[in-house]
């Protein structure tokens, strides 16, 4: 009898081993080996395990002595809302959060196989000296898409990278001719951002990915996070808003603040209104009076 409990024990824990860890995260680059100042990524995979979720927050640590972080690339991503686009938070620490609102559980590929693992982010770096560099993706936290946000942990993961003793200067570029995709709207609500007016955007780049969003001050780009509540003095007037991907390209938006949009159109129609007048005026010292009168 102590056997069968003893089985009935390890299957229980077994069916909880599996139901927790089942989704997993993985570091896969595109080289294992590289040389001093030659530019590499790595992918930051996801595998839903036929999970579906709709949130991720998780941590990577690099040894900041042998590689430098040069930028993450977003544009293949699955997440579609980033809370924190991946950023050093730390020497040596990259964190990363984000949701997918509608849910994330895989991908058709071409042969119309079903792949049930997504892109979370490519992160590229560049080697500083020879050595073996260890990229570690730290406990990871998702929430299900399941009505209830239901979360999980993910385990650790891990990648070495060999660098040689050679000198090799390569910048890692991916070809991208096509602007991105910028949308974004003023926000005035008593019950959010303490009623204060905000700006709340969301920008998507598929190729190179977004390097940042900026708004015109001052005739200086200045780069903001989302939400970005604005000013109290800039409460009339124009906001230029630019998104900018890592290939250069650019998307821009232009709003017109609470008042200064009635204020330009009564501005336009008393110019239009006066041009008006002065066509009349010309009209009548050039043909006459009483010739002005039959051309009406």
């Amino acid at each position: 009898m102590k056997y069968l409990y003893r089985t009935f024990l390890i299957l229980f824990l077994f069916s909880m081993y599996t139901h927790t860890f089942a989704m997993s995260v993985s570091l896969v680059p595109n080289k294992a080996t590289v040389s001093i100042g030659e530019e590499f990524y790595v992918d930051l995979i996801f595998n839903t395990e036929n999970k579906n979720i709709n949130g991720i927050e998780t941590t990577l640590t690099y040894d900041s002595e042998t590689v430098l972080f040069v930028r993450a690339e977003n544009g293949q991503s699955f997440i579609t809302h980033w809370i924190v686009s991946p950023i050093i938070t730390s020497p040596g620490s990259i964190s990363l959060s984000g949701i997918t609102p509608n849910g994330f559980s895989g991908f058709l590929n071409s042969s119309e196989i079903y792949d049930r693992t997504g892109n979370i982010s490519r992160l590229v770096f560049s080697p500083k000296k020879s050595g073996q560099s260890v990229i570690v993706v730290n406990r990871t936290l998702v929430t299900e898409n399941d009505g209830e946000g239901t979360p999980a942990t993910i385990n650790p993961a891990q990648v070495v990278i060999s660098i040689g003793v050679d000198i090799i200067n390569s910048e890692y570029k991916l070809i991208d001719i096509h602007k991105p995709i910028l949308s974004a709207e003023i926000v005035k609500d008593q019950n959010l951002y303490n009623g204060q007016m905000t700006l709340v955007f969301n920008a998507i780049d598929k190729d190179s990915g977004i390097e940042g969003i900026y708004i015109k001050k001052n005739k200086e780009w200045i780069r903001i996070t989302n939400p970005y509540t604005l000013e109290a003095k800039t409460s009339r007037g124009i906001l230029t808003v630019k998104a900018v991907d890592f290939s250069g390209n650019t998307a821009t938006e232009r709003f017109f603040l609470p008042g200064y949009g009635s204020f330009w159109f009564y501005i336009i129609l008393a110019t239009v209104v006066l041009g008006v007048l002065i066509g009349f005026r010309f009209l009548y010292k050039s043909y006459g009076k009483n010739k002005f009168k039959k051309i009406i």
